[in-house]
């Protein structure tokens, strides 16, 4: 694993870097989101890691809105999480996907494989 990490970054000092913010964030998310199953696991869980804490959330009877950066420094990109109704939790939430998503969602991915996190 420390391989391709290195690889990735091409550097083992950014390397290591990369690998402690990841996993601090997985850690993160673990304490925020974790409830039937890891945090890390959950929607929530993976937006938080590939995106980092939400410069703003808004939270509703049913869904949670978390508002991130744009593309540019005049939009916003809000990731809409609904209630999930389930007998193993009141507090589980799925991810209401949209391609609107994917610009966002991959240049940050780009982000984390080029050893710089877009927070």
């Amino acid at each position: 694993m420390d391989e391709y990490w290195i690889n990735l970054a091409r550097n083992p000092e950014t390397a290591k870097e990369l690998i402690r913010n990841y996993f601090r964030m997985v850690e993160f998310s673990n304490i925020l989101f974790t409830d039937f199953k890891e945090g890390w696991k959950t929607d929530r869980g993976m937006v938080y890691i590939v995106m980092g804490p939400p410069q703003e959330v808004n939270f509703y009877l049913d869904r949670e809105v978390w508002s991130y950066a744009g593309m540019d420094a005049t939009s916003k990109i809000r990731f809409t999480f609904a209630r999930a109704k389930t007998i193993l939790s009141p507090h589980f939430y799925t991810l209401n996907r949209s391609r609107a998503y994917q610009p966002v969602w991959f240049k940050n991915i780009s982000q984390w494989r080029s050893g710089r996190m877009a927070f």
